[in-house]
């Protein structure tokens, strides 16, 4: 059997090999993913003669977390730029340059998103003292070189940039992601001779605000749950230029440059992806606002009757208002999950606001699915409930003022200097015995509770055997037996034997006995006992007992269970779930959007990653299962084999093996490179008549080259190298047959060859 098989093999592999060229032609129309890149600039500093912007960093960050969260742009596959020069701006380009050309490789398609918010003039980009040309923006857009390459410039006369030569303005034709494109978008927030403006009340350009409406649902005209790029475009041209028409600095016309070759849509985001969604019914008609639990306004619309909008939105509470005529009314909401909410007409209430929780998947109405991100809410309300009944309570305490010296705080205002502070409970303080006002208007250097504190800024200590309240910076420590209650900044250490609660950021070291909660930036250590939350990006470590989660971290996240958005670094747990990695995860089970490093464990499921299942045949007579999972750099092997033996009453000879392999050439055109550990077990394997029991493990390097046919098929063929050392006293293998054997390491080492060839699912 061995040798007719070795004879049958031997030419279907040098055939498979022959036909690639041919077979990866018909290989191209094959499903494979749309690969999309973002570069996002925000500049809020346009030099010494332009006024400091305040939105352009948040809009960059909002049109950022929007297209990553529903619009295909992967959290590794995105840059992030605050106030940068420009050539920060290029080196960022070149990173991108090599990754896109990377993603070639094995993407049906490529696309570059560069989005810029800030100062400009007719010439270019005001950065700093620094101008960055117009010419040059579209020529480092060229040599990303991307298949397709969408540009949005929310700045002043940014008009001019599609009016350079080469540029023009025509109808849009784009495509959808089903098909074929190749070429160029570019929009503008203003003509070439237009003032593009921000908005206190907005908290945004008006420009990119309506854009990312747009982008959320709002543009949605055809209601198919997905946004082009030409439905976002004519919504935020129609929005910016109604609402700007009555203002001081005059109205603004959105301007675009589009040159795409293709047929259909450009679908930008995709609000059918996992989302949570609340959608407006169709008996819903009038101006719609939608804000956050922080008040902050996330989409804006026109909603007109007979037709639902749906608006992708992460978990959590929200307030809609509803403006029709002279009438507005208000509804709470609460989404859990990736659930979608519906809200009709009955669900508003007039100028007292009703709170009305919506949950589930559409189907009705449940009240048991809370998520995470729920609880989180409810226990920053009522942490913040908390400190504002404290605040209401101690300022009636201390009604007067004390004339003690002043000094200012780190915000700049001026407050009332006490150094020692000793509290038994809020609104009861026993030294000093003189009113000295509000808490939220001291500074003090150290702060004692007895059993509780609640302080304003501190410059040194609080310390409380059982609570502190505190409001405003924290310059040393915060330390309590049971917990603490921050709202604000924190520099140096919150501490505390069961809880931390943080509403603002954290600058040293967040540590407690059971679970840290944080809603803003981390920049240090998070250590619990139990449980590490961080809603914000975290810089540093985050470490727990039993669960980290993140929003985003740069460094190094240690628990049983670690959850992130988007990492930079070490995700070391049992079980890490993050939507990218630019570094490494190292546990037993991996699962990730993509992986830009290493990732190792039992179990690496990578979307963008390699997972897939084979079988195969060599010549030796050996059938393979074969497993392979990680990232394309570095994926781990499982294999499993079976040889049914030729003599009547013989148990069949099983093989195993594990290692590692790398993706060294991928596409429709595939190579993969594996060094493994094998194993050979038998019951009564004989050579003499004589049934013998062995097991026997030895190294194999394989090497297989495959065609992708299609998403989830692919055939390959490639060849193995078995090795056997001559000075151990090893059983022969079925493996260790055939023709073809050299020796290494002086005639130390056999090496036998073998062939195959398989299927991929």
């Amino acid at each position: 059997m061995n040798s007719f098989t070795r004879k049958l093999l031997l030419p279907a592999v040098l055939v498979l090999f022959a036909t690639l060229p041919i077979l990866s032609l018909a290989g191209q129309d094959a499903d494979f993913p749309v690969r999309r890149f973002g570069l996002f600039i925000g500049a809020n500093d346009g030099g010494n003669e332009r006024i400091t912007l305040r939105y352009a960093l948040s809009d960059a960050q909002r049109v950022a977390e929007v297209l990553s969260r529903v619009g295909g742009v992967g959290r590794t596959d995105m840059v992030l730029l605050d106030d940068p020069s420009p050539e920060e701006i290029r080196s960022s380009a070149e990173k991108l340059m090599y990754d896109v050309a990377r993603a070639k490789t094995d993407s049906r398609r490529v696309e570059f998103v560069l989005y810029y918010s800030g100062h400009s003039d007719e010439h270019g980009l005001l950065l700093d003292d620094n101008q960055f040309s117009y010419q040059e923006l579209r020529d480092l857009i060229h040599e990303v070189d991307a298949d397709v390459s969408v540009a949005i410039l929310d700045s002043c006369s940014s008009g001019s940039f599609t009016r350079l030569k080469g540029g023009f303005r025509a109808q849009p034709f784009l495509m959808n992601d089903s098909a074929e494109m190749s070429g160029h978008a570019f929009l503008t927030s203003s003509s070439d001779n237009e003032a593009s403006q921000e908005s206190d009340e907005i908290g945004a350009s008006f420009f990119t605000h309506y854009f990312v409406s747009g982008l959320l649902g709002a543009a949605d005209s055809t209601n198919d749950r997905r946004v082009t790029l030409n439905e976002v475009y004519q919504y935020a041209f129609t929005e910016t230029l109604s609402r700007t028409t009555g203002t001081y600095a005059g109205p603004q016309h959105p301007s675009y440059d589009i040159q795409l070759t293709g047929a259909g849509d450009l679908v930008l985001t995709d609000l059918s992806q996992r989302t949570a969604s609340i959608i407006l019914g169709p008996d819903i008609a009038g101006r719609v606002y939608l804000r956050d639990h922080t008040g902050t306004l996330i989409a804006e619309l026109e909603k007109f009757p007979q037709s639902p909008v749906q608006l992708a939105v992460e978990p959590g509470s929200y307030l809609v208002e509803l403006v029709s005529g002279t009438q507005r009314r208000l509804a709470e909401i609460r989404i859990a999950g990736f659930s979608e909410a519906l809200l009709g007409e009955s669900d508003f209430a007039g100028s007292e606001l009703e709170q009305n929780r919506v949950r589930g998947d559409g189907d009705g109405v449940t009240e048991t699915d809370d998520t995470l991100d729920d609880v989180l809410a409810d226990v920053r309300r009522l942490a913040l409930e908390a400190i504002d009944e404290v605040q209401k309570a101690t300022a009636e305490a201390f009604s007067t003022t004390n004339t003690n010296r002043k000094r200012p705080d780190l915000t700049g205002e001026t407050l009332t200097y006490v150094p020692v502070t000793v509290d038994v409970f809020p609104g009861m303080r026993i030294y000093p015995d003189e009113p000295v006002g509000s808490p939220s208007g001291i500074l003090t250097n150290f702060a004692v509770g007895l059993p509780i504190s609640y302080t304003g800024p501190i410059n040194g200590a609080a310390m409380s055997y059982f609570l502190n309240f505190g409001e405003g910076p924290v310059h040393g420590v915060q330390y309590a037996a049971i917990g603490n209650m921050q709202q604000g900044g924190i520099s140096g250490v919150q501490m505390s034997g069961v809880f931390n609660i943080t509403d603002g950021d954290v600058r040293g070291v967040q540590s407690a006995g059971v679970i840290n909660i944080l809603d803003d930036r981390l920049r240090g250590v998070q250590s619990a006992g139990a449980v590490n939350i961080s809603v914000a990006p975290l810089t540093g470590l985050q470490a727990s007992g039993a669960v980290n989660i993140a929003g985003d971290f740069v460094g190094m996240q240690v628990s049983t269970v670690n959850v992130a958005e988007n990492g930079r670094g070490v995700q070391a747990g049992v079980v890490n779930i993050a939507d990218s990695v630019s570094g490494m995860q190292l546990g037993l089970v991996n699962i990730a959007d993509d992986v830009d490093g290493i990732t190792l464990g039992l179990v690496n499921i990578i979307r963008f990653g390699v997972f897939d299942f084979s079988l195969s045949m060599d010549d030796a007579g050996v059938t393979w299962s074969t497993f392979q999972h990680g990232t394309r750099g570095l994926y781990t092997v499982y294999q499993f084999g079976v040889l049914q033996n030729d003599l009547e009453g013989m148990e069949p000879e099983y093989f195993g093996a594990l290692g590692f392999g790398s993706r060294v050439w991928g596409g429709t055109i595939y190579l993969d490179v594996e060094l493994l550990a094998r194993m050979a077990y038998s019951e009564n394997y004989t050579t003499t008549n004589t049934a013998i029991d062995y097991t026997t493990i030895f190294p194999s390097l394989r090497l297989s080259g495959g065609i992708q046919l299609g998403r989830n098929l692919a055939v390959f063929a490639g060849v193995s190298f078995d090795g056997r050392a001559n000075w151990l006293d090893v059983p022969e293998s079925a493996l260790y047959s055939g023709d073809g054997t050299f020796e290494v390491a002086g005639e130390g080492v056999t090496v036998f060859p073998h062939t195959f060839i398989g299927i991929k699912m």
